[in-house]
Formats: structure tokens, sequence, C-alpha cells
């Protein structure tokens, strides 16, 4: 992917379209679609909003994206019911995705939940 050239949300949000929408993932999942339609929306509308602070839209849309990376990666991990493969319904995935996306980019870059994080940005999601 090259950032440089997304200029939109809707052009970020495309990479993830194309990889939830266009998989037959939706139609064995669809309180999971449901989810990534709901994400993708509050991503848009943060985005979108003007009352907020740049910080703090930043911090709600690193919020979201950690939980859209860990849908797709589920997506991409299995080849047949992710229900099945985990042994979760769908509603305990999803509260396992909200749950997850606390950690998510402490994991990325190599820290537990032990450490104190770097004065980073994209650890703003964490607050």
């Amino acid at each position: 992917m090259e950032t440089k050239r997304i200029e939109t949300p809707e052009e970020y949000l495309a990479y993830y379209d194309q990889r939830v929408i266009n998989h037959s993932f939706i139609s064995k999942h669809p309180e999971m679609f449901e989810f990534y339609l709901e994400l993708r929306t509050k991503f848009l509308m943060t985005y979108q909003q003007t009352d907020a602070t740049l910080f703090l839209k930043l911090a709600i849309l690193l919020d979201i994206d950690a939980q859209l990376q860990i849908l797709l990666e589920l997506i991409k991990s299995t080849n047949k019911s992710l229900c099945e493969e985990l042994g979760m319904t769908e509603s305990e995935i999803i509260s396992m995705i909200a749950k997850d996306k606390k950690c998510f980019y402490r994991e990325l870059t190599g820290l537990d939940m032990n450490h104190s994080v770097p004065w980073q940005l994209i650890y703003l999601s964490e607050s």
C-alpha cells in the first residue's frame, strides 16, 4: 500500500472493503459483517467530525483501525467458518476484537501490557 496516495478516508477503507466485502466470509458471518460496516461508518464519521481535535480524532481512528486489522487477520487466517475454527460465536469474536484492540499496537511494536508505552502517536488509542 502506498500511503502517500491516500487522500480520503474512502480510499483508505477501500483496502478493507476489497478484502471483507468481496470475501465469502460475509455470507457465513452476518454479525461480523455488520460489525465491519459499523466500524467503517464510525471511521468515516470520525474523520469528517469538525468539532473534535486532531489528537482525539487520531485516537479514535487508530482504535477503529486496530479492530479492522484484527478482523482482517482473522478473515485471512481461515478457510472455513471462523466460529468453528475458534470455537466461539460471532458475538464472542466481536467482543474479543474489541478487547484485543487495546493491546494491538503494543503487540505490533513488540511491547506487552507490563511495559509503559513510549511517547508516540500510535499509542493514542490506548487512552
